[in-house]
């Protein structure tokens, strides 16, 4: 009798030690499980936001693909190459064909904005003035009707963006124009606009959108 109570206990006993070392590796195995699930998990989240973060860093620095110029106006074409603007002579345009801008359009679409242009000043190791100077004549010569002096001339007498132009007085506008156009030893302009001509500028200019920020 008590050697059979003897093997039921050693039976129990192995049954229970057999029993403990199963659930342990039971344990184990879920355990990583969860574990891989969660580093994959975590992975995919930081490509994720990595790839979010790319995305935006690539839609703040270049928009030149995508912005609307909002003119009839062939910015891009012979007659509006970068060397047509007043003060950009050929070593400056060969700087900024190098920077990726040869044509008025170009410019529009690459220094909109006053950071950029900022950007471009430092990247070019030229001052930033004449590059403002620059984007508000060829946001000026967006407006049909206004060829680079008339964009000159209106520039010179306070005018640095179509929205400017868009809530001028033309009557004022003229008579501004004619002051500045006789300042200098030269003319800027052969003749200065009419009012209606004018007037047909800020009409125009009405209806169009913004490009160029100052």
């Amino acid at each position: 009798m008590t050697y059979l109570i003897v093997q039921i206990s050693l039976c129990l006993l192995i049954a229970f030690l057999l029993g403990m070392l199963l659930g342990y590796l039971l344990c184990k195995i879920c355990c990583g499980g969860k574990g891989k699930a969660n580093n994959a998990a975590t992975n995919d989240d930081m490509t994720a936001k990595t790839s979010s973060f790319v995305s935006s860093y690539v839609d703040d620095v270049d928009d030149t693909a995508t912005i609307s110029l909002d003119t009839n106006v062939d910015l891009d074409s012979d007659g509006y190459d970068i060397q047509t603007l007043e003060g950009i002579g050929p070593q400056t345009g060969d700087l900024l064909r190098g920077y990726g801008i040869s044509t008025v359009g170009g410019l529009l679409r690459k220094l909109h904005t006053p950071a950029s242009r900022e950007q471009a000043a430092k990247d070019l190791n030229i001052l930033v003035k004449p590059i403002h100077d620059w984007a508000s004549m060829s946001d000026l010569l967006r407006v049909e009707g206004i060829d680079h002096q008339c964009a000159e001339l209106a520039y010179m007498t306070g005018i640095s963006t179509v929205l400017q132009l868009a809530n001028s007085n033309a009557a004022e506008l003229v008579a501004e124009m004619e002051v500045v156009n006789k300042a200098g030893k030269q003319t800027i302009a052969p003749t200065v606009p009419t009012i209606d001509e004018v007037n047909d500028w800020v009409t125009n200019a009405k209806n169009m959108s913004p490009v160029v920020t100052v």
